[in-house]
């Protein structure tokens, strides 16, 4: 196995996964690269800790994940983490499990009621 393909098995994976999300949230809320810093930048943020423990106890995630395993890692399906109210960060009380299609959605919904 090559390195690019043992990368994408393990950025495939649970742990990987969940990592990379955790990696991306605190990137924009640090005020890193994203389409719209001022949505993200100094909302509060879960430990690394948190995340990945709240991640793995989540029935959710577990099927989200092994849904998107089954879907040949169709990005549409990819787990995806969603904040409840845009207004609070990743907090465990305003966070939830979504497809990456149903986060997009639920954004562009947020943004015309705005």
């Amino acid at each position: 196995m090559g390195k690019r393909e043992s990368d994408a098995k393990y950025r495939h994976s649970k742990n990987g996964l969940i990592r990379r999300l955790y990696s991306l949230i605190k990137r924009r809320t640090s005020g890193g690269n994203c389409k719209n810093p001022e949505l993200y930048e100094g909302l509060q943020l879960m430990s690394k800790e948190s995340f990945i423990e709240w991640a793995n106890s989540s029935i959710e995630f577990h099927v989200l994940h092994q849904n998107w395993v089954e879907s040949n890692y169709d990005t549409r399906f990819t787990p995806s983490v969603d904040r409840i109210d845009s207004t609070i960060g990743y907090v465990i009380e305003n966070v939830r499990w979504v497809t990456h299609k149903q986060n997009s959605l639920l954004a562009v919904r947020k943004r015309w009621s705005a």
